[in-house]
């Protein structure tokens, strides 16, 4: 059974109208994993506690990010470490692309998101997943000694995003 995560009312309205204005890369990205493609039902603009994410599997509790520009700007890396934590202590596992990832590498994206699905089902099968999934993850947050939140990246293409993406 599908744990209900609250959302503030407020959101339902933003999330509509981004879904209405969806950059390039979400509608690229979106075309792939709508109607069960990965196999999962993902949804796009979902409320999600106070913040909306881009894409998310209810039954995984699984959001996929797609960050733009804004993203990499000064001072947003400890913004969205921040939400990504509220979210992984709801039970959420979040993953992160930039823009020009899934323009320039959507196989890749694609492969990356497969992976956590085909991670998750694996082991789905363990009693303790749940719980050590997430404690690992903090642990490994801890050791990095890093403010900036788990952007997946191929190569070093997301430091050069602000001069490839306008």
């Amino acid at each position: 059974m599908r744990k209900i995560i609250p959302y503030h009312p407020y959101l339902v309205i933003l999330a509509k109208k981004l879904r209405n204005n969806m950059t390039y890369a979400e509608i690229a990205l979106w075309r792939e994993i709508k109607n069960k493609k990965l196999g999962v039902r993902f949804s796009r603009q979902i409320p999600i506690d106070r913040y909306i994410v881009d894409f998310y599997c209810k039954d995984l509790r699984l959001a996929v990010e797609v960050d733009g520009s804004v993203h990499f700007e000064e001072g947003n890396h400890e913004n969205d470490l921040k939400r990504q934590t509220r979210l992984e202590s709801l039970g959420v596992r979040l993953i992160r692309f930039s823009n020009p990832d899934v323009k320039n590498n959507l196989s890749w994206v694609l492969d990356e998101i497969r992976k956590e699905i085909e991670g998750w089902v694996n082991h789905k099968k363990s009693p303790c997943f749940c719980k050590g999934f997430f404690h690992l993850m903090k642990k490994q947050a801890l050791t990095q000694n890093s403010v900036q939140p788990n952007y997946k990246t191929k190569g070093d293409q997301h430091q050069d995003y602000l001069q490839t993406d306008i």
